[in-house]
Protein backbone atom coordinates (compact mmCIF):
# COMPACT_ATOMS: atom_id res chain seq x y z
CA UNK A 1 0.00 0.00 0.00
CA UNK A 2 1.23 3.74 -0.80
CA UNK A 3 0.66 6.63 1.34
CA UNK A 4 -1.38 8.36 -1.47
CA UNK A 5 -4.14 5.34 -1.70
CA UNK A 6 -4.96 6.12 1.82
CA UNK A 7 -7.90 8.74 2.88
CA UNK A 8 -6.82 12.45 3.59
CA UNK A 9 -7.67 12.17 6.74
CA UNK A 10 -5.37 9.18 7.20
CA UNK A 11 -2.32 11.03 5.55
CA UNK A 12 -2.77 13.75 7.45
CA UNK A 13 -2.20 11.56 10.52
CA UNK A 14 1.21 10.36 9.52
CA UNK A 15 2.93 13.17 8.28
CA UNK A 16 3.43 14.86 11.25
CA UNK A 17 4.49 11.51 12.84
CA UNK A 18 7.51 10.88 10.38
CA UNK A 19 11.02 12.19 11.70
CA UNK A 20 12.70 13.94 8.99
CA UNK A 21 14.21 12.13 6.35
CA UNK A 22 12.45 8.68 7.84
CA UNK A 23 12.04 6.78 4.95
CA UNK A 24 8.12 3.94 5.15
CA UNK A 25 9.40 0.45 4.02
CA UNK A 26 5.85 -1.34 4.28
CA UNK A 27 2.33 0.15 5.21
CA UNK A 28 -0.99 -1.35 5.54
CA UNK A 29 -4.21 -1.91 7.23
CA UNK A 30 -5.86 -4.37 8.71
CA UNK A 31 -8.06 -6.65 6.77
CA UNK A 32 -10.40 -8.04 9.21
CA UNK A 33 -11.85 -11.69 8.84
CA UNK A 34 -15.14 -11.92 6.97
CA UNK A 35 -15.99 -14.94 8.51
CA UNK A 36 -18.97 -15.00 11.07
CA UNK A 37 -17.48 -15.54 14.70
CA UNK A 38 -20.19 -17.80 15.88
CA UNK A 39 -18.89 -17.11 19.62
CA UNK A 40 -20.38 -13.81 19.55
CA UNK A 41 -23.29 -14.76 19.61
CA UNK A 42 -23.88 -15.92 22.82
CA UNK A 43 -25.12 -12.72 24.33
CA UNK A 44 -27.42 -13.16 21.51
CA UNK A 45 -28.50 -16.14 22.94
CA UNK A 46 -28.56 -15.14 26.40
CA UNK A 47 -31.25 -12.16 25.22
CA UNK A 48 -33.63 -14.99 24.33
CA UNK A 49 -34.65 -15.99 27.95
CA UNK A 50 -34.37 -12.79 29.40
CA UNK A 51 -36.26 -10.54 27.29
CA UNK A 52 -38.85 -13.38 27.00
CA UNK A 53 -38.82 -13.65 30.74
CA UNK A 54 -38.69 -10.12 31.13
CA UNK A 55 -41.71 -9.28 28.56
CA UNK A 56 -43.65 -12.40 30.72
CA UNK A 57 -43.17 -10.13 34.05
CA UNK A 58 -44.34 -6.75 32.42
CA UNK A 59 -47.67 -8.71 31.07
CA UNK A 60 -47.67 -9.91 34.67
CA UNK A 61 -47.37 -6.65 36.15
CA UNK A 62 -50.11 -4.33 33.98
CA UNK A 63 -52.13 -7.27 34.84
CA UNK A 64 -52.57 -8.83 31.33
CA UNK A 65 -52.96 -12.38 33.23
CA UNK A 66 -55.72 -11.25 35.47
CA UNK A 67 -58.10 -8.75 32.66
CA UNK A 68 -56.62 -8.95 29.46
CA UNK A 69 -56.02 -6.55 27.02
CA UNK A 70 -58.55 -4.64 29.12
CA UNK A 71 -55.92 -3.97 31.59
CA UNK A 72 -54.69 -1.13 29.20
CA UNK A 73 -58.37 0.61 28.45
CA UNK A 74 -58.95 0.43 32.14
CA UNK A 75 -55.58 3.11 32.83
CA UNK A 76 -54.43 1.68 36.13
CA UNK A 77 -51.88 3.75 36.59
CA UNK A 78 -50.46 1.89 39.37
CA UNK A 79 -49.64 -1.03 37.74
CA UNK A 80 -48.72 0.75 34.54
CA UNK A 81 -46.01 2.15 36.47
CA UNK A 82 -45.10 -1.28 38.37
CA UNK A 83 -44.64 -3.05 34.76
CA UNK A 84 -42.55 0.18 33.62
CA UNK A 85 -39.68 -1.14 36.33
CA UNK A 86 -39.24 -3.87 33.21
CA UNK A 87 -38.36 -1.65 30.31
CA UNK A 88 -34.71 -1.26 31.45
CA UNK A 89 -34.54 -4.52 31.58
CA UNK A 90 -36.44 -5.18 28.17
CA UNK A 91 -33.99 -2.41 26.34
CA UNK A 92 -30.80 -4.62 27.96
CA UNK A 93 -32.05 -7.61 26.19
CA UNK A 94 -32.34 -6.16 23.24
CA UNK A 95 -28.80 -4.47 23.56
CA UNK A 96 -27.16 -8.26 23.94
CA UNK A 97 -29.53 -9.62 21.16
CA UNK A 98 -28.17 -7.16 18.44
CA UNK A 99 -24.32 -6.76 20.27
CA UNK A 100 -23.04 -8.77 17.62
CA UNK A 101 -24.29 -6.55 14.97
CA UNK A 102 -23.07 -3.62 15.98
CA UNK A 103 -20.08 -5.07 17.85
CA UNK A 104 -19.00 -6.30 14.13
CA UNK A 105 -19.43 -2.73 12.64
CA UNK A 106 -17.19 -0.76 15.39
CA UNK A 107 -14.63 -3.52 14.87
CA UNK A 108 -14.33 -2.94 10.96
CA UNK A 109 -14.70 0.85 11.46
CA UNK A 110 -12.10 0.63 13.36
CA UNK A 111 -9.96 -1.18 10.87
CA UNK A 112 -10.64 1.29 8.48
CA UNK A 113 -8.99 4.69 10.77
CA UNK A 114 -6.03 2.14 12.01
CA UNK A 115 -2.29 2.20 10.11
CA UNK A 116 0.70 0.02 10.21
CA UNK A 117 3.66 1.01 9.01
CA UNK A 118 7.62 -0.03 9.40
CA UNK A 119 9.66 2.75 8.43
CA UNK A 120 13.98 2.75 8.17
CA UNK A 121 13.88 3.21 12.18
CA UNK A 122 10.57 1.94 13.71
CA UNK A 123 7.67 0.07 13.47
CA UNK A 124 4.79 2.58 14.05
CA UNK A 125 0.94 2.18 15.12
CA UNK A 126 -1.67 4.76 14.56
CA UNK A 127 -4.50 2.47 16.40
CA UNK A 128 -8.25 4.31 16.35
CA UNK A 129 -9.40 1.02 18.49
CA UNK A 130 -8.79 -1.94 16.21
CA UNK A 131 -7.90 -4.59 18.73
CA UNK A 132 -7.92 -7.46 16.38
CA UNK A 133 -10.42 -10.59 15.68
CA UNK A 134 -10.42 -11.92 19.07
CA UNK A 135 -13.25 -11.65 21.88
CA UNK A 136 -11.61 -8.46 23.23
CA UNK A 137 -10.98 -6.61 19.91
CA UNK A 138 -15.09 -7.68 18.73
CA UNK A 139 -16.31 -6.59 22.08
CA UNK A 140 -14.02 -3.60 23.37
CA UNK A 141 -12.67 -1.89 20.61
CA UNK A 142 -12.93 2.10 20.05
CA UNK A 143 -15.96 2.01 22.19
CA UNK A 144 -14.17 0.93 25.72
CA UNK A 145 -10.63 2.47 24.82
CA UNK A 146 -12.21 6.06 24.18
CA UNK A 147 -10.73 5.87 20.40
CA UNK A 148 -12.19 6.30 17.35
CA UNK A 149 -12.28 8.63 13.77
CA UNK A 150 -11.37 11.57 15.89
CA UNK A 151 -8.90 10.15 18.69
CA UNK A 152 -6.51 7.39 17.88
CA UNK A 153 -3.46 6.25 19.53
CA UNK A 154 0.43 6.57 18.60
CA UNK A 155 2.89 4.08 19.05
CA UNK A 156 6.28 3.92 18.70
CA UNK A 157 8.79 0.55 18.56
CA UNK A 158 11.92 1.17 17.73
CA UNK A 159 14.32 -1.57 16.94
CA UNK A 160 15.53 -2.85 20.11
CA UNK A 161 11.88 -3.45 21.20
CA UNK A 162 11.32 -6.13 18.65
CA UNK A 163 13.06 -8.83 19.97
CA UNK A 164 9.84 -10.92 20.88
CA UNK A 165 7.57 -11.17 17.68
CA UNK A 166 4.38 -13.67 17.78
CA UNK A 167 2.61 -14.54 14.84
CA UNK A 168 -1.05 -15.81 14.32
CA UNK A 169 -1.65 -16.83 10.79
CA UNK A 170 -5.14 -17.56 9.20
CA UNK A 171 -5.03 -19.99 6.54
CA UNK A 172 -5.42 -17.16 3.96
CA UNK A 173 -1.68 -15.62 5.17
CA UNK A 174 -3.56 -12.89 6.71
CA UNK A 175 -2.44 -12.93 10.08
CA UNK A 176 -1.73 -10.85 14.09
CA UNK A 177 2.16 -9.79 14.79
CA UNK A 178 2.65 -9.40 18.12
CA UNK A 179 5.52 -7.79 19.85
CA UNK A 180 4.12 -5.75 22.54
CA UNK A 181 2.15 -4.50 25.07
CA UNK A 182 -0.01 -1.21 26.12
CA UNK A 183 -1.64 0.53 28.35
CA UNK A 184 -5.09 1.87 27.61
CA UNK A 185 -7.08 4.30 30.05
CA UNK A 186 -10.84 4.14 29.33
CA UNK A 187 -12.49 7.66 29.05
CA UNK A 188 -15.63 6.86 30.89
CA UNK A 189 -14.05 5.42 34.04
CA UNK A 190 -10.71 5.91 33.62
CA UNK A 191 -9.56 1.61 34.18
CA UNK A 192 -6.62 1.00 33.12
CA UNK A 193 -6.52 -1.85 30.70
CA UNK A 194 -2.80 -3.71 29.61
CA UNK A 195 -3.21 -5.59 26.16
CA UNK A 196 -1.18 -6.76 23.78
CA UNK A 197 0.02 -4.81 20.79
CA UNK A 198 1.44 -4.81 17.25
CA UNK A 199 0.16 -5.07 12.97
CA UNK A 200 -3.31 -7.10 14.04
CA UNK A 201 -5.26 -9.02 10.80
CA UNK A 202 -2.57 -7.77 8.15
CA UNK A 203 -1.91 -9.82 4.49
CA UNK A 204 1.20 -11.54 4.09
CA UNK A 205 1.87 -11.89 8.27
CA UNK A 206 4.57 -13.96 7.46
CA UNK A 207 6.46 -11.44 4.69
CA UNK A 208 5.48 -8.65 7.25
CA UNK A 209 7.28 -10.52 10.28
CA UNK A 210 10.35 -10.78 7.94
CA UNK A 211 10.64 -6.98 7.67
CA UNK A 212 10.24 -7.02 11.21
CA UNK A 213 12.76 -9.18 12.27
CA UNK A 214 15.15 -7.59 9.88
CA UNK A 215 14.23 -3.92 11.76
CA UNK A 216 15.30 -5.67 14.88
CA UNK A 217 18.80 -6.80 13.97
CA UNK A 218 19.77 -3.90 12.54
CA UNK A 219 19.51 -2.85 16.09
CA UNK A 220 21.82 -5.48 17.10
CA UNK A 221 24.84 -4.76 14.28
CA UNK A 222 24.42 -1.20 15.85
CA UNK A 223 24.94 -2.32 19.36
CA UNK A 224 27.97 -5.16 18.00
CA UNK A 225 29.37 -1.92 16.13
CA UNK A 226 29.42 0.69 19.50
CA UNK A 227 30.87 -2.75 21.21
CA UNK A 228 33.49 -2.62 19.17
CA UNK A 229 34.70 1.13 19.10
CA UNK A 230 34.60 0.78 22.93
Amino acid sequence: MQLEELPENLRERISPELEPGEKIFWMDQPRPATGFSWWLMAPSLFAIPWTGFTLFWIAGAVGIFDKGWAAFQQFDIQRILFGAFGIPFLLVGVGMFLSPFWAGNRRRKAARDTVYLITDRRALILNAGYLGDNLLGSLAGGAVLGLGKSRYLVTSYPPDKLGNIQRIQREDGAGDLAFGETILTSESNSERTTTRDGFFSVPNAREVEKMLRLLARSAESISVTDEQKV
